[in-house]
């Protein structure tokens, strides 16, 4: 009915009643309904008052008082089978009612339900769950103990489910007021109390996880004074008893961190809420949250607490140092304890890790030498033993463990490791590469202190890239590498692979057409220039590959290629690089080049398409033809990238240009590129024109 009615809604108008009917007769007639009848039901009367139709279905009170007698409140109840699943699977009920695995649930259908009616029946929605509201809370005082409970926890999901998005501002505000006077009679007292303990009503927990996931899920449209006002009692509960109440305790912690309102410096957002106001309540946390999860209590592996720790100690930051290298030793050992006893959560680890890397960023260098203490035993087991789940996530600890570290305290590990790093079996599993590129980055960056051993290896270096270049799936990696290279290597050190590596890329682009890989080998192009001095070099080596063949390179594959640069971070790399390679003769005294370069640099200083494309390259993975996993391919461990992996905020990729964050400010420096190119571009005419006008300043 769903999809006939998505499809064919025009055919459907006549018997939007009938299908009402039918619905409603299913939902009563059947004597106990499943949850997939149900929840499908409910949908198709959802997906009927979303709808815009000639003579509205709900228009009439008496039909919605219906709706919510027959369907919402009797199906938005918690069951008991429910209430069996809170106590009995902890983690199930959790991924059911927050992960959003409950797609079939009647609590979800009845949510669904009461925002889909709030679409065109807004107003009277609203007075309709005040009334029930109020009711219900009546009910509690009157109630027994047990059905007290119930009634409140029901309350409380209604209220949720009226905090949805409205389109009438007068219905926002009167939801908004109803939040509030409900959070400071019900919610707010319900967590300011002692907790439940064993002589408790059953229904207490379960009430107590509902009032948490009411501060969880209505944290920005609370007022910041009464998140802050139970702030301290939220973060009490992470010493419950109960698995779920302790779990959405350190849930509602992590969200917190994350509200944010507009007002930032250069028109981005702020947090809501400063660290040295909240500081103190969320570090009171760490300590009973690294307890729980070091001794195992509650739901084992426990992702949800490792995120919030994540969360904690990246909002708060240096104002954990005090707390921090002890988390550290007990990180170390949670990871120990669980990769031993078997099977190990992968999100679970992650975070763990996570929480590793944050931490290492806090304390570093002040405190590297305990640091290092702590870390190189365990990350020497893994690397020994090849623990193959664990080892993408050893190498980026190392190459930031290398980052944070000084220069006159690099230890002989770092040399030793180097020699080892090249180990084929390290490099021929796929999920491995990018972390290894990311740790031979850090030793590029300290090329000074390691030149002699990089001056050994360069063969293997380059014999590294090769591989990559080769691979069906890492050839982006490739590129990457040969950025690395690019950025941090004085020249003479790659000197007699620079022109082999340029005709081994431009093989393989030749080999097999491939749009990203041109990309990613622009890019490295454009790095090269930026950074390096003498201009004879890379026409040098393009004409050495074949006579003719810079111009045609940048002609149908150099420059279409840069149009496909989508992240600003690398973008500007094209920008500086493009404006860099205008300077040189063999461009800037041939007009049909020069032209060409004004065009591609016009376009990439314009481009504004920076909404869902930027956001799809940030976060979904390089593409590769052919990446697919072919009959009878072994399962590889796949690469998982650790967001505070990298020197910056988390998050955070690898920049080439940091000393370029401000647009104003690098297009100053272009302009300023340019000036001694002013007259061969003015004899351009109208073709230069467009660029002209990219490079004036905004206006004031």
């Amino acid at each position: 009915l769903v999809l006939f009615k998505s499809r064919y809604e025009q055919q459907l108008q006549r018997y939007v009643g009938q299908c009402i009917e039918t619905v409603w007769d299913m939902l009563k007639v059947e004597a106990e309904p499943s949850d997939t009848i149900v929840s499908s039901g409910i949908g198709a009367l959802s997906a009927i008052a979303a709808t815009e139709w000639p003579q509205p279905p709900f228009a009439e009170p008496a039909a919605l008082q219906a709706m919510f007698d027959g369907v919402v409140l009797p199906n938005l109840q918690i069951r008991p089978c429910d209430i069996e699943l809170f106590h009995q699977e902890p983690r199930e009920y959790v991924a059911k009612d927050v992960e959003g695995a409950d797609t079939e649930s009647r609590r979800r259908a009845s949510t669904d339900l009461i925002r889909a009616l709030r679409r065109f029946q807004d107003e009277k929605v609203c007075e309709i769950i005040v009334a029930y509201v109020s009711r219900l809370v009546e009910q509690a005082k009157v109630a027994p103990p047990q059905q007290a409970m119930l009634c409140r926890d029901a309350a409380v999901h209604l209220v949720i489910a009226m905090a949805g998005s409205s389109s009438a501002r007068s219905s926002r505000t009167v939801a908004a007021q109803v939040i509030e006077q409900f959070f400071s009679a019900q919610v707010a007292p319900e967590l300011n109390s002692s907790l439940p303990g064993d002589g408790s009503v059953e229904g207490a927990w379960l009430l107590r996880a509902s009032c948490l996931k009411f501060v969880t899920v209505l944290r920005g449209q609370l007022p910041p004074q009464c998140i802050l006002a139970v702030l301290p009692s939220v973060s009490r509960h992470v010493i419950a008893e109960h698995p779920v109440v302790h779990t959405y305790a350190a849930i509602c912690m992590h969200v917190i961190t994350t509200v944010q309102d507009p007002g930032g410096p250069a028109g981005k957002r702020k947090s809501r809420y400063e660290p040295q106001v909240i500081g103190p309540v969320l570090s009171q946390a760490v300590q009973p949250m690294l307890q729980t999860l070091m001794h195992g209590r509650g739901i084992p592996q426990n992702e949800h607490l490792a995120k919030a720790l994540v969360a904690i100690f990246t909002f708060l930051g240096s104002a954990t140092a005090d707390v921090a290298v002890p988390a550290l030793q007990s990180f170390v050992q949670i990871l120990g304890t669980c990769s031993a006893a078997g099977p190990v959560n992968p999100d679970y680890a992650h975070d763990i890790l996570e929480c590793i890397a944050v931490i290492m960023k806090i304390v570093m260098p002040a405190k590297a030498g305990e640091v290092e203490a702590i870390l190189l035993p365990f990350l020497g087991h893994i690397w020994e033993r090849r623990i193959e789940d664990f080892m993408p996530y050893c190498f980026q600890i190392v190459g930031l463990l290398l980052d944070l570290t000084p220069p006159e305290q690099v230890k002989p590990f770092y040399a030793d490791l180097f020699k080892q790093m090249f180990a084929a079996d390290l490099w021929r599993a796929p999920g491995n590469v990018p972390a290894l590129l990311r740790l031979l980055r850090a030793y590029f960056v300290k090329h000074q202190a390691f030149s002699g051993l990089i001056v050994e290896g360069a063969q293997l270096i380059f014999e590294r890239f090769q591989f990559t270049l080769g691979h069906r799936k890492l050839g982006h990696c490739a590129f990457t590498l040969l950025s690395a290279v690019f950025k941090y290597l004085p020249f003479e050190l790659y000197r007699q692979y620079f022109q082999p590596a340029l005709a081994l890329s431009c093989s393989r682009l030749q080999a097999k057409k491939s749009t990203d890989l041109e990309r990613e080998f622009a890019l490295s192009l454009f790095l090269f220039l930026h950074v390096h001095e003498d201009q004879s070099t890379l026409p040098a080596a393009f004409e050495q590959i074949q006579p003719g063949m810079f111009a045609n390179f940048l002609l149908e594959v150099w420059l279409p290629a840069a149009k496909r640069v989508v992240l600003l971070q690398r973008r500007k790399i094209c920008i500086f690089g493009l404006t860099k390679l205008m300077g040189y003769r063999e461009i800037r005294e041939n007009k049909e080049l020069l032209a060409v370069c004004c065009r591609s640099l016009t376009g990439l200083i314009r481009w504004r398409g920076s909404g869902i494309l930027a956001w799809a390259a940030a976060f979904l993975p390089l593409k590769i033809n052919g990446d697919e996993p072919e009959a009878g391919e072994e399962f590889e461990v796949p690469f998982s990238r650790l967001q505070s992996a990298e020197i910056g905020a988390p998050g955070s990729h690898w920049d080439p240009l940091p000393e370029v964050q401000d647009a104003s400010a690098g297009l100053s420096m272009v302009r300023a590129a340019l000036a001694p190119l002013q007259p061969a571009i003015l004899e351009l005419g109208q073709a230069a024109q467009p660029l002209i006008d990219a490079l004036q300043p905004p206006p004031q």
